[in-house]
């Protein structure tokens, strides 16, 4: 899986991505395959492919009766445990003392307990360069927005808030919330985290 993820991020430099490996490349798929482990353990992971059938595209969900990695005893250590000691000392510092405490507060904030039980968490959304704009991650997410109308779920994600990624989200239906929290890199680069909603509009059933 880390491979997978590898091969889809090796072209693409992501801000956020490459401030929390601490602009280690070779990095970019293990972070991203934190996000997997967890969701081996309580989520539920869709992949996109082309017609030769190679992957193009990830998302990692949390249903609502399925437990976030953030309600595991051990927290986001269990994952982060094997990855941290692979990043540069001062990179782990800055995960420890400044990325995690403040994600935390963020997430305490919005995703409390009880809101995070009557939502889909969207925890990671990759698409392969090559495909991205032909409507890959739109499918995804589609997949997922379907199961939560018939439900009466909405869906969210915790959302860097670059330009870029903020309008390909709101294209996707999300409506961006005005709470962010900025972060700076060891270098001293920033990038903002808010939280996405989606609200997905139930379809009128036709009388028999």
């Amino acid at each position: 899986m880390r491979l997978l993820f590898n091969q889809i991020l090796s072209p693409y430099v992501d801000l956020f991505t490459d401030v929390v490996t601490g602009g280690d490349q070779t990095l970019y798929g293990e972070f991203h395959g934190l996000t997997i482990n967890a969701s081996l353990r309580g989520g539920q992971v869709y992949f996109a492919e082309n017609e030769n059938r190679e992957i193009i595209g990830i998302a990692v969900w949390f249903a609502p009766e399925q437990a976030h990695p953030l309600e595991s005893p051990d927290g986001p250590m269990v994952d982060l445990g094997p990855f941290l000691p692979k990043l540069r000392p001062e990179v782990q510092e800055w995960w420890t003392n400044v990325y995690l405490p403040d994600c935390v507060r963020l997430l305490g904030d919005q995703f409390a307990p009880e809101k995070r039980r009557a939502e889909w968490q969207l925890q990671d959304l990759v698409t392969a360069p090559e495909y991205q704009r032909k409507g890959v991650a739109r499918a995804l997410i589609d997949a997922v927005k379907e199961q939560a109308a018939e439900n009466g779920k909405n869906l969210s994600c915790l959302l860097p808030t670059n330009e870029l990624r903020i309008d390909i989200f709101k294209k996707l239906g999300f409506e961006v919330g005005e709470d962010t929290i900025p972060f700076y890199s060891v270098e001293g680069r920033r990038f903002d985290l808010s939280v996405g909603h989606l609200a997905p509009a139930v379809e009128p059933k036709g009388l028999d």
